[in-house]
């Protein structure tokens, strides 16, 4: 809802304007501990503000604000082994707080944190 996409810096975007939001089916396994790793690019400036949810549930919360000028940077935001349980999908969802906008997001994955052993 009321989303753009689009190519800058050798990679693609996605955001949401004003309130709006978009989201991925993302792949997940209910055994192992997750993150959400997401790519931004640092010298995004403007009203963005956002919060990352999975399954409705909120994960995170971003501001983008020109912190690192000229280069891409990740965040990694934590999903709560509970969230996961007994499914193979959650959808993450980037919700932009009103009259603020979400992202760009330029790269999404979930993935096992470094050194964590994916077994209970």
């Amino acid at each position: 809802e009321s989303s753009s996409a689009g190519e800058s810096h050798g990679g693609n975007w996605r955001q949401a304007l004003a309130g709006g939001w978009f989201s991925y089916s993302m792949k997940v396994s209910s055994s192992e501990v997750h993150v959400l790793r997401v790519t931004y690019w640092g010298g995004d400036t403007g009203n963005r503000e956002f919060e990352i949810l999975a399954d409705g549930t909120k994960i995170g919360r971003q501001s983008l604000a020109a912190q690192n000028p000229g280069e891409f940077f990740d965040v990694e935001y934590p999903i709560d082994r509970a969230l996961i349980r007994g499914k193979e999908k959650v959808e993450i969802r980037f919700q932009a707080l009103p009259g603020c906008t979400a992202g760009g997001a330029y790269g999404l994955r979930t993935l096992r944190p470094l050194g964590q052993k994916g077994k209970p």
